[in-house]
C-alpha cells in the first residue's frame, strides 16, 4: 500500500496536464505545430530542392498523416524531416482529442487531490478500522 502511495508524486503533474489540455494550453500547442510546419516544410523544400509552398503542403499533408504520395521524400535527411514531422503532428492531434475528451467526462467526475500526508493519514485510518474488525471477528470466533 505504501509503495503505491509513492506514486502520489505524479499527481503533482496533474495541474501541469489540465493547463496543457486548456484553451491556452492548445493554443500554444497549435503554435508551436504551425511553427513547426513552416520550418519542416522550409527544411524539406531545401533539402529536395522543391519550392517552398510545396514543401509547405508536404508538411501539412505529412503531419495530418494523409501522406499523398506526390511529394514524397528522396534524401536521408528529408526522411528524418519527415519522421519529425509525423511525430509532432500524431502528438497535436493526440492533445486535441485528449482535450475534447476532457470536456465529455470533466462534469462528471470529481477530481480529488490529496497532498502525502492526507493519503498517510486515510491509510492510517483504514489500518486501524480493519484491526477494529479483525479484532472483533476474532472474538466472534471464539465465542
Amino acid at each position: 500500500m505504501l509503495r503505491i502511495l509513492r506514486l502520489a508524486r505524479f499527481l503533482r503533474l496533474a495541474p501541469l496536464v489540465r493547463h496543457l489540455f486548456s484553451a491556452e494550453g492548445l493554443r500554444y500547442a497549435a503554435l508551436l505545430t504551425g511553427l513547426t510546419a513552416l520550418a519542416g516544410g522550409a527544411a524539406f523544400a531545401s533539402l529536395e530542392n522543391i519550392s517552398l509552398g510545396n514543401g509547405i503542403y508536404w508538411a501539412v499533408s505529412t503531419m495530418t498523416t494523409v501522406g499523398y504520395r506526390d511529394i514524397t521524400p528522396k534524401t536521408t535527411e528529408g526522411k528524418v524531416v519527415a519522421i519529425l514531422l509525423m511525430l509532432v503532428g500524431i502528438g497535436f492531434a493526440s492533445l486535441i482529442i485528449g482535450a475534447v475528451a476532457q470536456q465529455f467526462i470533466k462534469p462528471s467526475v470529481q477530481e480529488v487531490e490529496l497532498g502525502e500526508e492526507d493519503m498517510l493519514r486515510e491509510v492510517r485510518e483504514i489500518s486501524a478500522r480493519l484491526q477494529r474488525l479483525e479484532r472483533a471477528l476474532e472474538r466472534k470466533r471464539q465465542s
